[in-house]
């Protein structure tokens, strides 16, 4: 814990002085200059220069005067074996720390040792590196003497340090094994990596490219080398046609060995960036399918339409070192999309989940659209609990301050707590309030089948068969014809594909699958694809289809589609749907409802009794939309339903605060037939209404005490159930 406060007072901008003595001052020195950073997708280098420049303020809060950092970068070449060449260097280290402000040493010798970056496109590395060299000119002491150009040192060469390559793709595989090469293959990397440092430090066009023809002669000789000990040629090719001094091009691989030195073979102590955010659809059309598949084959993390990043989550684990740190910011979508399962369970297995950090109430990029967070793993696979750092603020705000957030500890265990390791709830202030809603339920796909009412090719082709009323047929409905419990068929026209139809007819067709028929022609709720929360509504004939949306029919153990319908439109279920997907909330606060989602969420194990209650409380609720029923009695029948449901999950909660109404509707709500005409219907709800809310009546005191006396669960349900 004191390690802790001391590394938060080190890390921060702050005056105070560091807690640590001095044996501890050089271990951290010393872990800073023997660590190795990369940032995979380093695009204009930003991430690595923000590095640099929080590592150069802890060298300067450890050592103000740089003599100890200073001594570091002498021991490192004491065993240099040519004695003038390494009386050479001790001299340009001195000059280096001398003639200049004290940063200029600390990022020289950070850059060549430290840090390191990738992007795919040459034009982002040679911004990187113009980034770096800027950088360090503004520590130069300079001059006005123009013979020695203004004593302005020229700058380091960084072209082994940010390389223009393909990250996610390695070294062709092909049954060879890297580790069975010959020695004189290491002598010649030795060889190589030496020849890097130098190169970094040549001050002359000559020497730079003296160097440079050394190298090129040593790969020459790698390759030749490498065919014969691996029997792979085209790994060979691979290594040598890949040229670090060559502006314009991008290697089709990216292999911090043969690129930066066999100093990395075991991997990076830290992997730090922020990968590309790419749907599926837009990287299938810039890189193609052969491309997107050559990906998928080589991750197991990239399943389903994974997005861009996903992959990258898997390769920034891959290139650290064992015990190594990937810290990514990515959008929040992994942690509850379907696409982001691989992912989830590649984690899982081979790293420890320590921190996410919510961004995604502040404006971190201004043209990028999503809901960010900060992820921190390790590499290491976990068979113990441990816990996870969540970091979440109350409010948004205009910039990121770590002070801003509210930082708790939640187990490991709860990782594989919800159906396909669902992670989205992490961030939720109402973790414990899910715990309990959800701990003795089974999923909707249990007790029901959930599905597509068409996929997108049938949308277009059956789109094109609808017709307007009258003809024969099924009514048709979409997502914008969809209310709470109710249809807008008739009274708001359907648009679909250009066309405004006011009463649209899908004709029956031999071009309808036999399922399709067999499912229009069903019993079913049909819902939604995109809204604020739950919207469906009960199609007891079988006389609708729909485009685009999604249903749910053939309900078993004792449900029924009325019963359901109550259950998903109510606050618990959003509640709960919001834990597990608010992840995936896009722009307005839409939501997608969606049969994979739909099939995880919970269904409480409810009473036969219970059931029948939400299916006379669900008829009540239809009923009451009329516009014959008064606004309150809605209002009131829409509370009771939420109610009814609170009691299906958290039935011994609310028995200890005497919340319950099953068995105080039970009599009641007997006297209700929504068979019955319209207007005994109505007289029936009023009835009810007056007597169930009554000022002595019980159910209206419960209703009245639900937030009071339970302010930590059904209030919190109540409060974020609400849209």
């Amino acid at each position: 814990e004191s390690a802790a406060i001391g590394l938060g007072i080190l890390f921060a901008y702050t005056e105070k002085e560091h807690l640590f003595m001095e044996p501890e001052v050089d271990a951290l020195l010393d872990a800073i200059h023997t660590s190795k950073i990369l940032d995979p997708a380093c695009g204009s280098g930003a991430f690595p220069m923000g590095v640099l420049q929080k590592l150069v303020y802890i060298i300067h809060k450890l050592d103000p005067n740089n003599e100890k950092w200073k001594q570091l970068q002498i021991d490192q070449v004491a065993d240099m074996a040519d004695p003038v060449r390494r009386q050479n260097t001790i001299e340009d280290i001195e000059r280096d720390f001398a003639e200049n402000e004290d940063d200029y040493g600390r990022k020289l010798y950070l850059i060549e040792n430290c840090l390191y970056g990738v992007d795919i496109q040459p034009i982002a590395i040679q911004i990187s590196k113009l980034r770096f060299f800027i950088s360090l000119v503004a520590d130069q002491r300079t001059n006005r003497d123009k013979s020695k150009n203004r004593r302005v040192r020229p700058l380091p060469n960084l072209e082994t340090k940010f390389v223009a390559a393909d990250t996610l793709r390695g070294l062709p595989q092909e049954g060879h094994q890297l580790d069975l090469v010959i020695p004189e293959v290491d002598a010649i990397e030795a060889e190589i990596e030496l020849l890097y440092h130098r190169h970094f430090t040549a001050r002359t066009r000559r020497k730079k490219r003296g160097i440079q023809n050394d190298v090129q002669d040593l790969r020459a000789r790698l390759t030749r080398l490498l065919a014969e000990s691996l029997g792979s040629k085209k790994v060979a090719e691979h290594v040598a046609e890949w040229d670090p001094f060559d502006p314009q091009t991008s290697a089709d691989f990216f292999d911090p060995h043969w690129m930066y030195g066999r100093s990395l073979a075991d991997g990076f102590d830290v992997v730090i960036g922020n990968p590309p955010y790419q749907s599926a659809i837009d990287h299938k059309r810039t890189r193609g399918a052969e491309y997107r598949d050559s990906i998928k084959s080589s991750y197991s993390s990239a399943v389903g339409t994974w997005d861009l990043f996903i992959p990258f989550f898997e390769q920034s684990v891959r290139l650290s070192r064992t015990g190594g740190v990937s810290c990514l910011i990515t959008p929040n979508k992994y942690l509850s999309a379907s696409y982001g399962k691989g992912l989830r369970k590649f984690i899982l297995e081979n790293a420890r989940l320590d921190s996410i950090i919510d961004l995604s109430h502040i404006r971190v990029f201004e043209s990028a659209s999503v809901y960010p967070v900060i992820t921190i793993l390790s590499h290491a696979r976990q068979n113990r609990v441990y816990d996870i750092s969540l970091g979440t603020v109350s409010r948004p705000r205009d910039e990121f301050n770590i002070e801003d957030y509210q930082i708790v500890e939640e187990s490991s265990e709860s990782l594989g707590m919800l159906p396909e390791n669902l992670w989205g709830f992490l961030l939720s202030p109402s973790i414990k309030s899910l715990k309990k809603v959800i701990s003795e339920s089974t999923s909707l796909s249990q007790i029901a089948k959930v599905r597509a009412t068409t996929t997108a090719k049938e949308a277009d082709e059956y789109g094109a068969l609808i017709c307007e009323h009258p003809c024969q047929g099924w009514k048709v409905l979409n997502t914008g014809t969809i209310d709470p419990f109710t249809n807008l068929w008739a009274d708001r026209p359907l648009k679909h594909q250009g066309r405004a139809i006011s009463k649209p007819i899908l004709p029956r067709s031999s071009r309808l699958s036999d399922n399709r028929i067999k499912q229009y022609d069903s019993q079913k709720i049909i819902f939604a694809k995109m809204a604020l929360r739950f919207e469906g509504f009960v199609d007891d004939q079988g006389c609708f289809a729909a485009l685009n949306c999604n249903s749910i029919s053939e309900p078993r153990d004792g449900w029924s589609l009325l019963g359901l319908a109550t259950l998903l439109h109510s606050d618990v279920l959003h509640f709960v749907y919001s834990q597990y997907y608010g992840g995936l909330r896009m722009g307005g606060g839409y939501l997608p409802f969606q049969a994979p989602q739909l099939r995880v969420v919970p269904i409480p194990g409810a009473t036969q009794a219970q059931k029948n209650i939400l299916s006379v409380v669900g008829s009540i609720v239809v009923r009451s939309l009329d516009t014959d029923i008064a606004s309150p009695i809605q209002t009131f029948f829409n509370d009771l339903a939420n109610a009814c449901v609170m009691e299906c999950y958290l039935s011994e909660y609310m028995a200890e605060r005497d919340l319950l109404f099953h068995d105080a509707l039970a009599k009641p709500l007997a006297a209700y037939d929504p068979d019955a005409p319209e207007a005994e219907q109505a007289e029936v709800l009023d009835h009810l209404y007056r007597t169930l809310n009554a000022p002595d009546a019980a159910v209206r005191n419960r209703l009245l005490r639900i937030s009071a006396d339970s302010p930590d669960l059904l209030a919190v349900i109540k409060e974020e159930g609400r849209v």
